[in-house]
């Protein structure tokens, strides 16, 4: 969903259900600074860690995007 501009102000649709009428969700997959330092190097699964710590518990507005560890042609097979 993208944002739409009516008399100059931008406007998001809403979502049944969501706290902020107002909004749509920003679904945080990746990190890739915090506080200035470059995680760009680290493993995914360790800045998905770093990612949760930040935004636990992840309700509301901002929501965590779950991953599957392994298997990972297996999940994209079943999901086509």
């Amino acid at each position: 969903m993208l944002p739409t501009r009516t008399a100059g102000r931008t406007s998001t649709p809403c979502i049944p259900g969501w706290s902020t009428p107002s909004c749509s969700p920003f679904v945080a997959f990746d990190i890739l600074h915090k506080d200035g330092e470059d995680l760009r190097q680290r493993p995914a699964i360790e800045r998905k860690a770093i990612l949760w710590e930040l935004i636990k518990p992840a309700q509301g507005i901002i929501q965590y995007s779950q991953y599957v560890e392994g298997g990972g042609a297996e999940f994209f097979e079943a999901a086509e």
